[in-house]
């Protein structure tokens, strides 16, 4: 049975290292009184945002959180992109597993080009 997204979510939320902070970040609109109220930091930003120290030195971290099956937009997988190509850490989440995997590879830092299901 393949994990669900919230589950993979809150595992992750579960096992910050000391090094790490995450916050999540909705990102979405709503109408109130005929305007559009936007929220969050841009579309397709990760759903956790924070940093990670490394030496002493905090980056920029997005984690975008999907279920097994689940696939990147165009919009997230620019934004994870855009993150690693400026020095920050951009990465994509499938599993709890997965996530255990990343954090036993601290604090060598696996980055990837990300590219979006059509």
């Amino acid at each position: 049975m393949s994990d669900r997204e919230c589950d993979v979510q809150s595992y992750i939320l579960s096992k910050i290292p000391v090094n790490m902070r995450l916050f999540r970040n909705n990102v979405g609109g709503f109408i109130q009184h005929n305007n559009l109220v936007r929220y969050g930091l841009t579309k397709g930003a990760s759903d956790l945002i924070g940093w990670i120290s490394v030496d002493g030195v905090a980056r920029f971290l997005a984690i975008e959180v999907k279920a097994n099956t689940g696939t990147l937009s165009k919009e997230q997988a620019n934004f994870l992109n855009a993150l690693n190509d400026s020095g920050g850490v951009g990465i994509c989440i499938w599993s709890k597993r997965e996530w255990d995997f990343f954090l036993s590879n601290l604090p060598n830092i696996p980055i990837k080009t990300y590219k979006a299901v059509s």
